[in-house]
C-alpha cells in the first residue's frame, strides 16, 4: 500500500528458492536462547495459592486488591513485587514470610 501511494511501482513477487539452492553462508542456522529467568517468589505464591484451594479473584478481594494486581504477582516472569503485597498474600494464604539476603 506504501509503494502504491508513494506512486512507485509494486515490484513481482520473487520465485521460493528450493533448500538444496542455498549456500551455507544462507542456509537456516539454529540459535540457542537461554531461558528467561523464573521468578521462585511467584511460584511460591502460586503452590501456596493452590494448596489453599483458591481463585486468584478470591485472593485478590481478600487482600483488598484487584485481580490483575494478583495476576501480576503469580506471573514466573514479573519481578516487581512489593514487601508489602507479599505481607497481604501471605496473611491471606495463611503462610509464613521469609526474606533473606544470601550473601
Amino acid at each position: 500500500m506504501e509503494l502504491e501511494e508513494a506512486g512507485k511501482p509494486i515490484p513481482e513477487p520473487s520465485e521460493a528458492v528450493p533448500p538444496e539452492a542455498l549456500s551455507e553462508a544462507h542456509a537456516p542456522q539454529v540459535v540457542f536462547l537461554e531461558p528467561a529467568p523464573v521468578n521462585p517468589v511467584s511460584l511460591a505464591l502460586w503452590q501456596a495459592l493452590k494448596a489453599r484451594g483458591l481463585s486468584q479473584r478470591e485472593l485478590a478481594r481478600r487482600m483488598g486488591t484487584s485481580p490483575s494486581a494478583v495476576h501480576r504477582l503469580l506471573d514466573p516472569f514479573y519481578f516487581g513485587h512489593s514487601l508489602e503485597s507479599l505481607r497481604r498474600a501471605a496473611k491471606v494464604l495463611g503462610v509464613g514470610l521469609e526474606v533473606r539476603f544470601a550473601v
